[in-house]
């Protein structure tokens, strides 16, 4: 019940601030997104990647989004490819699965 919730609720919630212009919800909602592909990457396999294509790639891609936007997007992207194990299960989950 508490994946489902987190499916619903708060992966909606995500999508809805990520791209929030107010740089402090922003922050939050990538490093509540970062605390969640920590700690549940294996039930949200494809929420990860529906936040990934319209909160990061977006934001970093968007001529619209201003450079406080970016420095965010980037930071957090910066902390989660910090990590070896994620990067890796994130270029084998979202760049090279293709189901």
């Amino acid at each position: 019940r508490f994946i489902a919730a987190v499916k619903q609720y708060l992966c909606l919630a995500l999508l809805k601030n990520g791209v929030c212009p107010v740089p402090r919800v922003l922050e939050l909602s990538l490093d509540l997104f970062m605390t969640l592909i920590e700690h549940m990457r294996d039930h949200l396999k494809n929420e990860i990647g529906v936040v990934f294509s319209n909160v990061f790639l977006l934001l970093l891609e968007s001529p619209n989004a201003s450079p406080e936007q970016k420095r965010l997007t980037a930071v957090a992207l910066r902390g989660l490819l910090s990590q070896p194990r994620l990067a890796v299960d994130l270029f084998v989950n979202y760049d090279c699965d293709v189901e």
